[in-house]
């Protein structure tokens, strides 16, 4: 009888347990996959609780200068000129146009490093040329993917992918230290494109032929058009463009879709 005695308070502390166990988690977010959310990510109720969505109109603008920490940079094309910032609230920047050109200021409190925090621009579609842009992150990836037409366009990031998508210009210069930068159907007169450590891959709108290459990597392989090099400093063609790639250690690989 004591044995069986025993053995039920044992059962009946397990199940208190269980039953506070699963109201802290109820009361403090059990992990769950959040429903608002694009993708199905692992979230805590307690971590989208501090998140906030900002979303702006801007006035015109065709230059910007957006300097931020810990930001994935997206600028892409849509109705007209406006931005939306996804991340810990109290962290949003101030966004302000002055003579048309965009400038970003920091939070206040936006102090450390904080993840998931995303700024997107948007410019409107078929807009003339764009004159100076400039956007870098710290720690962020920068994506751009308008169909737009760029006098100078600057892409800088320490730790991050860049990414560009159907645009065009004059002059584009990409550099990241820790990532990879990856031109999709672009055609700029001279790209500059420096990863330190991460692959570069460029894929033109125009011919090949219409290009002077250069390209340099210490430790990966590099294959432009149907040709394939070692390690080493190469260049190819005589074109009245220019790309000149460069990377520490990873792949360089140039050539028309």
């Amino acid at each position: 009888m004591k044995n069986k005695r025993s053995l039920c308070l044992i059962l009946i502390a397990a199940v208190a347990l269980a039953v506070i166990a699963f109201g802290a988690g109820q009361h403090l977010g059990a992990g769950h996959l959040s429903p608002d959310s694009d993708e199905d990510n692992f979230a805590f109720p307690w971590t989208k609780a501090h998140q906030t969505t900002v979303r702006k109109k801007l006035d015109t603008f065709d230059r910007a200068d957006i300097h931020l920490d810990n930001t994935d940079i997206t600028l892409q094309d849509g109705d007209g000129f406006a931005m939306v910032y996804r991340g810990p609230k109290g962290t949003c920047p101030t966004l302000t146009v002055t003579d048309g050109k965009l400038t970003a200021k920091a939070a206040k409190t936006a102090v450390g490093a904080h993840q998931d925090a995303e700024l997107t621009l948007t410019i409107p579609r078929g807009r003339a040329e764009l004159k100076t842009l400039t956007l870098a992150a710290d720690n962020g990836d920068i994506t751009v993917e308008p169909a737009q037409t760029f006098r100078t366009l600057t892409l800088e990031s320490q730790n991050g992918d860049i990414d560009l998508d159907a645009c065009d210009g004059t002059t584009l210069k990409a550099t990241t230290s820790n990532g990879d930068i990856d031109l999709e159907s672009t055609a700029f007169t001279t790209a500059e494109l420096t990863a330190d450590n991460g692959d570069i891959s460029a894929a033109p709108a125009d011919s090949l032929a219409r290009y002077t290459i250069s390209a340099k990597t210490d430790t990966g392989d590099i294959d432009i058009g149907e040709r394939e090099y070692n390690a080493g400093t190469i260049r190819v063609g005589s074109g009245d463009k220019t790309i000149t790639a460069h990377t520490n250690t990873g792949d360089i690989d140039i050539e028309n879709d």
